[in-house]
C-alpha cells in the first residue's frame, strides 16, 4: 500500500471521528450557539470535502490515438517507417543498422510473422522515444532568433523523486517479452529513464503499460 492510501485512510477516519464528536458536543450544548454553530461549519466543510474528495479521486480514462505506419520491403528487404523523413538521416541509418542486423539473426525473417515482426518494431522505437525525453520533469528555455527558435531542455528529476530504468533493464524488459530486437544494436536509446517515483513498467508481446501513483498508461 502507498503512502497517499494510508494518508487517505487516516484523513477519511479522522474527519469521520471529528464530525461524530463535533454532532455529540452539539447535541449535549444545545444552548450555546457558539458550540452549535461551529460544529455546523465543521460537518458543513467535512461534507464539502468528502464530495470534493468523492470527484477528484474518481479514475477516469482518456484515450489517444496515434498511428505508426511501418513498411516492410520484402524486396531489400528492410523494414523502415512508411514514409520517413528525408531530414532525419539518424533514423535513416539507424533503421538500416536494426535491419541489417535482424538479417543476420535470421535471413527469413520477413518472410515469417510480419505482424509480429512490426510490432516489436513499433513497441523498442517506443522505449526509444520515451528515452528521447529521458526525465518526467522537464524545464524547457526556448529562444527565439532571427534564425530560428532554438529549445533548451533541462532534466530535472533526482533519485528521491523518480524511478530510473536503467538501459539495462529496458533491454531485459524487451528479451523477457520476447521482443525481437531487444538486443539489435540502437533499438533503444542510449539514456536512462526517470518516471515517477514507484512506478512499473509491464511489456507483453503487443502491449506497454507504464502503472504509477499518478496514473496509468497503455499502448
Amino acid at each position: 500500500m502507498d503512502y497517499l492510501k494510508i494518508a487517505l485512510i487516516v484523513n477519511i477516519s479522522s474527519l469521520i471521528v471529528a464530525v461524530i464528536s463535533a454532532f455529540l458536543l452539539a447535541h449535549g450544548n444545545v444552548t450555546s450557539k457558539t458550540i452549535v454553530l461551529a460544529s455546523s461549519a465543521l460537518i458543513g466543510a467535512a461534507l464539502i470535502f468528502g464530495l470534493q474528495l468523492f470527484f477528484e479521486l474518481r479514475k477516469t480514462t482518456e484515450q489517444y490515438r496515434f498511428t505508426s505506419e511501418i513498411m516492410i520491403d520484402r524486396v531489400s528487404p528492410e523494414i523502415r517507417v512508411l514514409n520517413p523523413n528525408p531530414k532525419n538521416v539518424i533514423r535513416l541509418v539507424l533503421e538500416k543498422q536494426i535491419t541489417a542486423w535482424l538479417k543476420g539473426q535470421d535471413k527469413q525473417i520477413f518472410d515469417k510473422d510480419r505482424n509480429k515482426t512490426v510490432r516489436d518494431f513499433v513497441l523498442s522505437q517506443l522505449f526509444s522515444l520515451l528515452q528521447y525525453q529521458s526525465d518526467w520533469q522537464i524545464e524547457k528555455d526556448i529562444f527565439v532568433r532571427t534564425e530560428g527558435k532554438l529549445t533548451r531542455t533541462k532534466p530535472l528529476s533526482s533519485n528521491k523523486d523518480s524511478k530510473t530504468f536503467s538501459v539495462q533493464k529496458i533491454e531485459s524488459l524487451l528479451f523477457e517479452s520476447g521482443n525481437l530486437f531487444s538486443q539489435a544494436p540502437f533499438a533503444v536509446g542510449s539514456f536512462d529513464l526517470k518516471l515517477p517515483p514507484a512506478s512499473t513498467i509491464i511489456l507483453n508481446n503487443d502491449s506497454l503499460i507504464i502503472r504509477n501513483l499518478f496514473c496509468e498508461n497503455g499502448i
